[in-house]
């Protein structure tokens, strides 16, 4: 028996699917649904960024315009090819490799933008809040009634979008667990 595609003589036939009306049964129900619900998210998330970006669209599409000026480097044959690889695949590993390296230097100009010294521990400064541990930092993140408030608040944001109210913040819609001032 012969392993190769070639040969594999099961085709599925596509009119089956639509005779006597669509056969949906969970599983492509399923798919079909989650399907929606990740191309929904990801457009809102899209808006959503978009609108907060709106000054930083130049740093945003660097990357871009990068990968657009590599490309046409490689089509005008500026970057050739070789033995072993197209033009347009050096174009891509060449934008990749640039992209990397600047992650490194954005690394540490973001370590001077964002000052990490006033979370450290200082020996004879007694702080106005006492630390948690690590391990109730990652059970309060993982807090279910936490998860359940911010998917509540997302759908209320969701609705609010679609019907055109105006967008809440999430102080005033119930996102977010309340806590107790514990002094």
């Amino acid at each position: 028996m012969s392993n190769c595609p070639a040969d594999n003589k099961n085709e599925t036939d596509p009119t089956s699917f639509w005779d006597n009306g669509p056969h949906f049964d969970a599983h492509r129900i399923g798919w079909t649904v989650s399907g929606l619900c990740a191309l929904f998210a990801t457009l809102i998330s899209f808006y959503l960024i978009i609108k907060h970006c709106q000054n930083y669209h130049k740093v945003i599409f660097f990357s871009f315009w990068q990968d657009v000026l590599l490309s046409i480097l490689a089509e005008v044959g500026v970057i050739k090819e070789t033995k072993y690889w197209t033009s347009a695949n050096i174009s891509r590993g060449l934008n990749a490799l640039l992209i990397c390296l600047e992650m490194v230097i954005f690394a540490f100009l973001h370590i001077y933008a964002f000052d990490y010294r006033k979370y450290r521990d200082i020996e004879g400064i007694k702080r106005k809040h006492k630390r948690s541990p690590i391990s109730k930092g990652i059970l309060d993140a993982f807090n279910p009634k936490d998860i359940y408030n911010e998917i509540k608040f997302v759908c209320k944001y969701i609705w609010y979008l679609i019907s055109g109210k105006k967008l809440p913040d999430s102080t005033n819609i119930g996102g977010g667990v309340r806590r107790k001032n514990v002094n």
